[in-house]
Order: structure tokens, then sequence, then C-alpha cells
């Protein structure tokens, strides 16, 4: 799985299992102490916490959801 690296945040998730999407933001949010409340420069340079800070965005206004299954299961 690659990030698409357009200009917008984008956070994926894979599973071996059916992962629901409140799994799938579970997930990002383990990254949190990974986040130090630094200057935004400085937490873009590192990727340890870039899902939750996704997450958490506050000025997030839209969300989009999308699914898709190996053709194996």
């Amino acid at each position: 799985m690659e990030h698409s690296r357009e200009p917008y945040g984008e956070n994926l998730a894979e599973g071996y299992d059916e992962m629901t999407g409140a799994q799938a933001v579970k997930l990002w949010l383990t990254e949190k102490p990974n986040y130090d409340y630094a200057p935004i420069i400085t937490v873009l340079a590192r990727d340890e916490c870039l899902h939750y800070t996704q997450v958490v965005w506050r000025n997030l206004v839209h969300v989009g959801c999308a699914r898709a299954m190996c053709k194996n299961g």
C-alpha cells in the first residue's frame, strides 16, 4: 500500500480479516504518544504520528471512505 502524495491528508489501513472503520480509526489513534505538539513543520518531517494528526485535525471539513477486497479474499 502506498500513499498518493496528493495535497490532501490520507490515512490507509489494511488487514487480513474484516476491518471496520472504527477499528481503522482506533489503529490511527495509537500514534498519539508519538505526537509532541511541536510546530507543524516539525511534525510533517516525521511519519510516526501523521495518521493521528489527520484524525484530530481541527479544520477537517470533509471525510471520504472506501473499502476494497482482494480477489482471493
